[in-house]
């Protein structure tokens, strides 16, 4: 998925829009923002949106479902403790 936009100061990733190679019309926008430095589910938001383009219809944009943005909230806390643990087992070294 490219990434458009990481901003470490504001605590922002946000990618491109990006379609599946499975999907023929439906791209994906992602914008994850860092509330906390604290590894937990509440210190950063998801915010996921879908774009349908239609030929002749022009494009539409709606706000992705719920279950698929708590999937990429799973995801990602899942990730960044697993990566921690590794930076815990690195510095005991």
């Amino acid at each position: 998925m490219p990434i458009e936009t990481v901003d470490y100061a504001g605590g922002v990733i946000s990618t491109d829009w990006y379609k599946d190679k499975l999907s023929d019309k439906n791209e994906i926008k992602i914008r994850i923002e860092f509330v906390s430095n604290e590894l937990s589910p509440n210190s950063f938001k998801v915010f996921s949106h879908t774009r349908t383009c239609e030929t002749n219809l022009g494009c539409k944009v709606n706000k992705s479902s719920s279950k698929l943005i708590s999937s990429i909230s799973e995801k990602n806390i899942t990730k960044a403790r697993e990566l921690n643990i590794e930076k815990e087992k690195n510095e005991k070294k």
